[in-house]
């Protein structure tokens, strides 16, 4: 969303290129992918699953989140954040359908399956998901707390950091690249 990776595009409100929509494109990239997985599972099912013996599955990327201050609003933020985390792909790929935070949070900004594609998605079970997670930030309401817009985390109205206000680190700093720290209690505990 803010232009260092491809396409570039990288508009308001995270930049300010010439081009492209940073708040949609992201979206709609990831429901052709959505969709994309969907019929490759259908093709290798049909085609060469019987001959070949082969699994099915996907690999996510998804952070986790603890909040920064023991509040309703922090607590609510967290969940949101994670809605647009892994379940961002998997709830269409399990469930047919985007989590509720993201459809509630986004709109129209947010593509719609048809009835179709849904039932499709909802045949195409998987046989194992994979998951990487590097790093827990703290995370912050954007709503009811002013903030600056985090790039990433931003549709989820959340702000994150490996910090703090207080200059607390979440975990120890391990890797010399900000925001990836060791958070033993990290991915839900």
């Amino acid at each position: 969303m803010d232009g260092w990776y491809p396409p570039g595009c990288c508009s308001t409100p995270f930049g300010n290129c010439a081009f492209g929509t940073s708040s949609i494109e992201p979206y709609i990239a990831g429901h052709n992918m959505i969709l994309s997985h969907a019929n490759a599972v259908s093709v290798y099912r049909k085609k060469y699953q019987g001959k070949q013996g082969g699994h099915i599955g996907i690999s996510m990327c998804s952070r986790w989140y603890e909040q920064f201050r023991n509040t309703t609003v922090d607590i609510l933020a967290v969940e949101r954040a994670l809605a647009f985390s892994g379940p961002w792909f998997l709830d269409p790929i399990i469930f047919g359908d985007y989590p509720t935070e993201m459809r509630g949070i986004l709109g129209p900004k947010l593509p719609e399956f048809m009835s179709q594609q849904k039932k499709k998605l909802k045949s195409t079970k998987l046989d194992f998901i994979g998951l990487n997670h590097y790093t827990t930030l703290y995370l912050k309401d954007f709503i009811s707390s002013p903030c600056e817009i985090d790039p990433i985390d931003g549709d989820a109205r959340v702000f994150s950091s490996a910090v703090r206000d207080d200059g607390v680190p979440i975990g120890q700093v391990v890797i010399h690249i900000a925001d990836i720290n060791l958070f033993d209690l990290g991915i839900g505990h």
